[in-house]
């Protein structure tokens, strides 16, 4: 268990840096960045450094981005705390009733309305 954890640890890094290559590599991609006038190896070391250091540079308007973060971040917990709670309270019993109930009508009712509900509030919300 230990080996295994220690190799899923060596993926995830593994994939963190492969992410901010990427990342990296798109924002060097606009001429006006400040990244694309350095050398490429030596500009994305300084770009993992800041990413360390939570400095994610400014917006457009000149504001830094960890303070618009900051300032909806309060409302996004928020509404993952009010997520959670529904679902967890509507989920848990509704699961129990279909295991009970399986095969039955109530079952396939709560299976179809799962299955229905999933997919529009995870994109259906968005429109």
């Amino acid at each position: 268990m230990f080996w295994y954890s220690i190799r899923r640890l060596n993926l995830f890094v593994i994939t963190l840096l492969i992410l901010t290559f990427v990342g990296y590599s798109l924002v060097r991609l606009e001429p006006q960045s400040h990244w694309a006038a350095q050398p490429m190896m030596a500009g994305w070391f300084e770009y993992l450094g800041r990413l360390i250091e939570l400095d994610f540079g400014l917006t457009k308007a000149g504001v830094p981005i960890t303070q618009e973060l900051a300032s909806v971040l309060p409302a996004t917990l928020e509404l993952c705390f009010a997520a959670f709670t529904i679902s967890v309270f509507l989920g848990i019993p509704a699961g129990t009733i279909a295991g009970m109930r399986k095969g039955k009508w109530l079952d396939n009712v709560i299976s179809f309305s799962s299955m229905v509900a999933t997919p529009r509030l995870s994109f259906g919300l968005r429109c």
